[in-house]
């Protein structure tokens, strides 16, 4: 076969993390004052007090050749990637395991990611959440349509072309580089790696190119209208107004793209398991502990009481829609499990 050699001409976007981690943030304050439940004053006062020593070094020489280091070797591997070099690829991803837990947002995503990482004896609280958790790779080089409103994402039926569109799928490989790149150089001798990023279950099919039988995909599941209510419960507390109509109606389908797009492009080679929020996710969870030699227990599931309006999440266009995406499932050879309670 004949071919011919081209240069790419692509602007990539530098991640925030990087640029954190390049300024000497310490990961375990971020992770305290984040907590696991998301506390926003604490977050918000943090994030102000770093944004300003960010903006203090940013322009030294000592952070412009650090930064500059960590891009060159990152473009390296980014390239790599590309042209499938496996042997630079192999110096990053070696013989390790990975556990990218996905999913939708609001389904247990940061506990199961806190629990798993005790089980493998990740140290998850060592490294800055803004690259292993959720703010890296960005969403927006994973999905289309990523216009806000008051109500919530917009433009939900095209999520599934995004991170295909040239721009998008070079930054979100960059972006991927230079999360291998963070991990080689923070804790490299680490067979097991945890990676939470709810959106990466849209682009499996990117994953399983690079990871292979090396990943394996821990899916968040929960019922849409526990989804809803906890997502409604976060923008109050933030004093975002919403419409509570058209956002049910919103989160519903995106609950329903979300886990259709999933298996979009077949099963990958690594392993699939999708985890359903609640006492599914404790035996889960507790079983994983016995089998990576853990004798602890997890936590625990904290199900907050809530009022349901049981009427309109139990219409029949809703349940039909739901059964739907288990049979798509279940043509896979894989068990989804379809929430019958609403926690």
């Amino acid at each position: 076969m004949s071919t011919f050699d081209y240069n790419i001409n692509q602007q990539l976007n530098i991640p925030h993390g990087v640029l954190e981690y390049i300024a000497g943030f310490d990961p375990q304050e971020i992770w305290e004052a984040r907590g696991i439940k998301r506390n926003h004053l604490r977050i918000k006062k943090l994030q102000n007090k770093n944004d300003n020593e960010l903006k203090q070094v940013i322009n030294t020489s000592e952070f412009e050749s650090k930064l500059t280091n960590f891009i060159k070797e990152s473009l390296g591997l980014f390239n790599a990637l590309i042209a499938k070099d496996q042997k630079i690829i192999s110096k990053y991803i070696g013989d390790k395991e990975f556990y990218f837990i996905v999913g939708v947002g609001r389904t247990g995503g940061t506990y199961l990611m806190k629990e798993v990482s005790k089980a493998l004896e990740f140290p998850m609280k060592k490294l800055l959440p803004s690259i292993i958790h959720d703010t890296l790779p960005s969403a927006g080089f994973i999905m289309d349509g990523l216009d806000r409103d008051k109500v919530g994402w917009t433009n939900i039926e095209k999520w599934n072309i995004g991170w295909r569109k040239p721009n998008n799928y070079f930054n979100l490989l960059f972006e991927i580089a230079s999360f291998l790149v963070y991990i080689k150089r923070t804790v490299g001798n680490q067979k097991k790696i945890v990676k939470k990023k709810d959106w990466l279950c849209l682009c499996l099919n990117l994953l399983d190119e690079i990871f292979g039988e090396q990943a394996n995909y821990i899916i968040t599941v929960r019922h849409p209208a526990a989804i809803t209510a906890s997502k409604l419960d976060k923008q109050g507390a933030l004093g975002v107004r919403v419409n509570n109509k058209e956002k049910r109606r919103r989160l519903f389908k995106i609950w329903e793209v979300i886990y259709t797009e999933t298996l979009r492009d077949g099963i990958p080679q690594g392993e699939i398991t999708p985890v359903l929020y609640g006492p599914d996710m404790d035996e889960f969870l507790y079983n994983f502990f016995r089998n990576n030699g853990l004798e602890d227990k997890p936590e625990g599931v904290k199900i907050a009481n809530r009022n349901y309006d049981y009427e309109y999440w139990n219409q029949e266009e809703f349940i039909n829609r739901m059964e739907r995406v288990k049979e798509l499932w279940d043509w896979h050879g894989l068990d989804f499990p379809l929430p019958k309670e609403i926690l």
